[in-house]
Formats: structure tokens, sequence, C-alpha cells
């Protein structure tokens, strides 16, 4: 109408360009203030990561400004879209909150506390939770109109997320409340083996196995990958959480099972003449071609069930044939790439790949997958966050030695990088590492013992 109209977009993600529709005007019109009342979460810790290489920095301020828009009241996989609490690929972003802002923030605490509420009658729990949807999925799975009922890796991730934020924190209210959960969702993973002795991954009724959507050609592909994970889980978080629980005798249960089923895995799935784990291996010859994915060798890797010379060899070259993650999920390769020395194969992709995403250059946000087009359902600020978790797991080589990070231990790799300043909030307070010319200063706060590795 006529006169001053005045109008107010609340908006809880952010944006370089506003894009106004006016029907039925006459006559001039001025448009006067145009911008945005932004929404985030009120963190106190207003340091990140800083360093003298343009891009990589540039790929930095992104990632941080996409992690205020998807850690708001819950770490989403994107506001601008389904505005839920995943975990799986989506929980990568609390590990990088936790070392940037703290395993002890509000926020992460309602993570573990919301998300642990979601397990099922079967032993699964729901793959975001909070969720609507995901009620809604189980249903529509009995009438085939989804592809995706609640996904199982997201339990698998969930529960290695739980047993890290207590390495952080030295809080075990977590898994001291999932802990009956656990154990149930272990249960079900072993009432779900094939007749290959493999916990299946097709035909779950009301769940899933999802992955990554990109990697793998066939849904059979992922059984190599989706009992790796399973076998890993156990082994690096069930079975030191039954042993902290007093639990000793289920403990060696679980490590003896999960032993045989590695052995499975390698039977089936590894092949020697390539020295790798292939994903079609059993069926290479009915599908003509050879299937290799690089989730499948680093979660092989990162978990230590192959660090061989093939595996450090084709994760570094990264050929054309290998089939790679989407953003969401690059944590896994960066890892391997770690646990093998290269911190340059790491920082050239973050100044190539991820500095090129449009996102990036137009948003300062980090997008969904590696290509993007405007005017799309591309979703320009998701959740990708591998290249904060880089700084500390790669560059720095951090490890917790103590629950609620008392004692800590670095390992720095900075290959090319020759300044970074790098904040770690632990639950005694602020350690701030200054990187420089080959030298690498530690600040500590009081009762925090950190020492460089060898």
């Amino acid at each position: 109408k006529e006169g001053y109209n005045h109008f107010t977009g609340f908006d809880t993600e952010s944006f370089m360009y506003l894009q106004l529709h006016i029907h039925g005007a006459s006559g001039k019109i001025f448009l006067k203030n145009a911008g945005m009342i932004r929404k985030t979460y009120p963190i106190a810790q207003k340091i990140i990561p800083k360093t003298d290489r343009e891009k990589l920095q540039k790929v930095i301020d992104a990632s941080v400004n996409t992690l205020k828009n998807s850690a708001i009241e819950i770490f989403s996989d994107g506001m601008g879209r389904e505005r839920q609490q995943y975990a799986g690929d989506g929980s990568h972003q609390v590990t990088a909150f936790s070392y940037l802002y703290g395993a002890d923030d509000p926020i992460v605490e309602r993570f573990f506390e919301t998300f642990g509420d979601g397990m099922t009658n079967e032993g699964f729990y729901m793959d975001c939770w909070p969720a609507y949807d995901r009620c809604l999925r189980i249903s529509q799975s009995q009438l085939g109109i989804t592809l995706w009922p609640p996904i199982l890796d997201h339990s698998l991730q969930f529960i290695i997320e739980c047993y890290r934020n207590f390495l952080f924190t030295g809080n075990d209210y977590i898994i001291r409340k999932s802990y009956k959960d656990f154990i149930k969702f272990y249960c079900y993973m072993l009432s779900l083996r094939d007749n290959d002795g493999l916990i299946k991954v097709e035909n779950l009724g009301t769940a899933s196995v999802w992955i990554d959507h990109l990697t793998y050609r066939k849904q059979r592909d992922k059984k190599c990958v989706f009992n790796l994970y399973f076998i890993g889980t156990v082994q690096t978080a069930l079975e030191p959480v039954c042993r902290y629980f007093g639990d000793d005798a289920i403990a060696l249960k679980m490590e003896n099972e999960a032993a045989g089923l590695l052995k499975r895995v390698k039977k089936l799935y590894y092949d020697s003449d390539s020295g790798l784990f292939t994903d079609n291996l059993p069926f290479r010859s009915e599908d003509g071609y050879t299937s290799l994915s690089d989730r499948t060798i680093s979660t092989a890797v990162v978990f230590g069930f192959d660090r061989g010379e093939k595996a450090h060899e084709i994760l570094k070259e990264y050929p054309e044939y290998l089939s790679k993650s989407y953003p969401a999920n690059m944590p896994w390769v960066y890892r391997a790439l770690g646990i093998f020395g290269e911190a340059d194969t790491v920082t050239d992709d973050l100044e190539n790949r991820w500095f090129n995403m449009m996102s990036v250059q137009k948003n300062n946000t980090l997008q969904e997958d590696f290509s993007a087009v405007t005017d799309s359902n591309s979703e320009m600020s998701h959740c990708p966050l591998a290249p904060l978790i880089v700084i500390y797991e790669n560059y720095l080589g951090l490890r917790c030695e103590e629950a609620g990070f008392k004692k800590f231990s670095v390992k720095p790799n900075f290959g090319k990088i020759k300044e970074m300043t790098v904040p770690l909030m632990t639950a005694c307070g602020k350690v701030i590492f200054v990187y420089k010319n080959g030298k690498l200063d530690i600040n500590t706060p009081d009762g925090v013992n950190g020492y460089i590795r060898k």
C-alpha cells in the first residue's frame, strides 16, 4: 500500500543477496535499510583459528560462520532446510564445536541429552531426533515410499561421540544414562547378521544403512564399510565404556565378537592383490568393475584395520576412479591422511576444492556438496565442519590423554603452513597453541598438562 511499509524477516542463516518481489505498485518505490536480523547462539569464546595462508583462512572463516548457522538451538544439518538434529555425518560438527567452544557447553549437553532419548523399542536410535519426520518415515518404510527410514550408521556415530564427550569433559553422565541403550543397540546389530556372517545392509524393515549418498553405486556395496564401522565403534567406544563401568565380561565378549567379524570382513572384502578393502569384491565378476571408495579405505585406516602402503597411496593420490565422499563425511578421509602424516595433501584439498566452493566465495559458508548451483535446492550452508577438525586432529595431532582434558598430547605436523594460532576450550579452561616457523608454543591454564609426543 502507499506510504511507509516496514517489513522484518527473521533468518537463521546468512546471505549476500536479498531478493525482493514487489507486485501491483504504481509510481516510484524507494528501498531503505535493507538487511537482516540474524539469530545466533551466544558464544563467550570469540577467538578463532588464524593462519598466514589466505585461502586456508577463508575456508576457516567460512567454517566458523557455518557453525554459527547450524548450531543455534540444536546442531542442525542446515537451518535452511530440515532444521533437525542428526548424528552420523551431522555430528562431526559437535566435535568441531567442542574443540573450538567447549565440550561442556549447554548446546553440546543438549545434543547428547535429547538425541539420546531417541532410542526405539527395536534397539536403534532415530538417526535424527527430536524429529517428527522420522516417526513418519517408519510408517512410510512399510509402504515403500521412502528410501531412508532411521539410519543405523548414525547410531554408531552417536556412541562414538558420547565416549568422545566423556573424554573431553570427564563427565560420565551421558554414557551412564545411555549405557543400557548402548548394550541394547549392540544386541540389535548382532541380530542383523546375514548368511555370510556379516551384518546386513539391505532389507532392514524400519531401519536403513546410509553411510553416504554419493560414494556407493549399489546398496550392497556398503556392507564392508558398515561392518568395519560397527567393529571400530565396538573396539574404540563400546568396549571402553563397558570396562569403565566394570563390565569386563561383556567387554571381553564384545572384543571376541568384533575380532570374529573383522576376520570375516577381511576374508570377503580385502583384496590381497590390490592391498585394499574393495566394496564389491564378492560381486566384482558379476558387476564387471571394481568399486573402491575413500570412505571404506579411510574407515579401515582410522580404526587400524589397514595402514598399508596401498591405502596411503590411494588416499594421497585420490584418483578419478576412487568413489569420493561428500563434504560432511570428509573427516574420515582427513583423519586417515593425518595418520599417514599427509598435512600438505589435506591443506591442498582445503585450498582447492573447499576454497573454490561457490558458498565460500559468495556467502562465507560451506555448502552441502562440492558442486552447487544458485536458484536450486543446493544447501549453501550445511554442516561439513571437516576444515575445523583438521586443525586440531591433523595439524596439531591433538589427543586427550586423561578424561576431562587434564592431560593431552600433540604431534604437530603443519606441513607448508608457517603460522597458525589455535584456541582449544577444555573443561579446565582455554588452551592457546601458537605455531610459527616450526616452533609450537602451548599456553595452558592451571590443572592442564600438555606435552609433545614423538
